[in-house]
């Protein structure tokens, strides 16, 4: 159940990627944020792929300004806002056909 919540929490809470979308209720996109970095860092030490590590930047800087924006928003926009997935398996078979052409 998503609410609105004390905007200074909001902002500590934003400070991990995820853990504020899921303090406000949006536990389905706070799992994936938190579950893409945590295989980007996986990835990234057990590969030893260094440069993969520069998406870590990308990611947190996504998740805390996504988390603000839906924090500080006015409340019939928050109402209006869904609760799904960042990333789904038919956005990601939908980018396999288009790369396959």
């Amino acid at each position: 159940m998503k609410t609105k919540r004390n905007k200074f929490l909001t902002f500590i809470f934003s400070l991990i990627p995820g853990a504020g979308h899921m303090f406000m209720g949006f536990m389905k996109k706070g799992v994936s944020l938190m579950a893409a970095f945590t295989i980007v860092v996986f990835l990234a030490s057990w590969l030893n792929i260094s440069p993969l590590l520069f998406l870590l930047p990308l990611l947190w800087f996504y998740s805390f300004f996504d988390c603000i924006n839906i924090g500080y928003s006015s409340d019939e926009v928050f109402a209006d806002l869904e609760v799904k997935y960042l990333f789904t398996i038919d956005t990601l078979f939908s980018y396999r056909a288009r790369f396959s052409r």
